[in-house]
C-alpha cells in the first residue's frame, strides 16, 4: 500500500531537512516494509490562504 502524505510547512522553511526527517520517520516506523521502501519526492508547493 502506498500513502500520500500532504505536509503542511511554513515559508523558508529547510525542504531537504524536512525530507530527511521524513524519510528516518518512515523507515523507522514498523509498519513499513524494509525490502519495499522507495522514498519519494516533493510533488508541489501550494500556497493556502
Amino acid at each position: 500500500m502506498r500513502l500520500r502524505l500532504p505536509v503542511g510547512v511554513a515559508y523558508g522553511s529547510d525542504l531537504e531537512k524536512l525530507r530527511q526527517l521524513l524519510l528516518e520517520l518512515a523507515a523507522e516506523h514498523p509498519g513499513v516494509l524494509k525490502d519495499r521502501f522507495r522514498p519519494s519526492a516533493f510533488l508541489n508547493l501550494v500556497t493556502v490562504r
